[in-house]
C-alpha cells in the first residue's frame, strides 16, 4: 500500500483525489502535516495555486523541507495550468531541474492521476 500525503487547495479537489486514490485499494491517503509526522509518506501530492499557502514560492520551500526530512519521498505537484502561465512554467522548471518527480494538471482525468501516482 502506497502512503500518500496530500495538500491541495480546495476541498473539492482534495476530496475527489482522495476518493479516487482510496478506491483503488493501493493508497493510504492522509492530509499533509507541516512536519510530516507521524509517518513519512512515500508520495507527497502538493497543489500549486495563486492562493496563499499554495504558491510556487511557498511550495519550493516545502519541497526543500520534505527532501531534508524524507529524501526518498516522491514529490508530485498538482496545478490548474490555465490559472497562471508563470506558475506552470515554474513547475516545469522544477521538474527539469529534478527537484520534483512529476506534475499533473487539474484538467486531466482522475484515472490518469491515479495511474501516474501508481507509477511513481
Amino acid at each position: 500500500m502506497i502512503q500518500l500525503a496530500i495538500s491541495v487547495p480546495g476541498q473539492f479537489y482534495s476530496d475527489a483525489i482522495t476518493k479516487a486514490l482510496e478506491q483503488t485499494g493501493n493508497f493510504r491517503v492522509r492530509q499533509m502535516e507541516e512536519d510530516l509526522t507521524p509517518e513519512l509518506p512515500e508520495v507527497a501530492l502538493l497543489g500549486v495555486s495563486v492562493h496563499q499557502g499554495y504558491t510556487l514560492k511557498e511550495r519550493k520551500s516545502q519541497i526543500q523541507r520534505i527532501r531534508e526530512r524524507a529524501p526518498n519521498c516522491r514529490i508530485v505537484l498538482f496545478l490548474d495550468e490555465l490559472v497562471s502561465p508563470e506558475q506552470t512554467e515554474g513547475v516545469k522548471s522544477l521538474k527539469q531541474a529534478r527537484l520534483i518527480d512529476g506534475f499533473l494538471y487539474a484538467s486531466g482525468t482522475m484515472e490518469y492521476l491515479v495511474a501516474t501516482l501508481e507509477s511513481i
